[in-house]
């Protein structure tokens, strides 16, 4: 017999018994080795911004711009193939980012 532990409200802890799952959970698979999906969000920004050329420019809404920054920067970070950095200057209510040369 397993015995798990489990936080409850308040920060109590209680014990209850493997065999005393829950009905509506009794029917779940566990699936092992599934690789994780690239955040698709990320790859739609970077896959935009690989194709500017150094010297493009695009306008982004202020409400991605912060999304856009850290897509940029983690692609830098992590890539070895990124020769290029960016500029973003506020334009009215949106933000235009350049491609720049490293």
């Amino acid at each position: 017999m397993n015995i798990f532990t489990e936080r409850g409200t308040f920060g109590h802890t209680s014990q209850f018994k493997k065999d005393s799952i829950s009905p509506k959970f009794s029917n779940l698979k566990i699936d092992k080795n599934v690789p994780m999906p690239k955040s698709f969000k990320r790859m739609r920004i970077m896959d935009h911004i690989k194709l500017l050329e150094i010297g493009d420019s695009v306008i982004i809404s202020k409400d991605y711009i912060n999304n856009v920054r850290q897509a940029i920067n983690q692609y830098r970070k992590r890539s070895n193939e990124c020769d290029f950095s960016y500029i973003s200057r506020r334009e009215g209510n949106d933000y235009r980012i350049w491609k720049t040369a490293k």
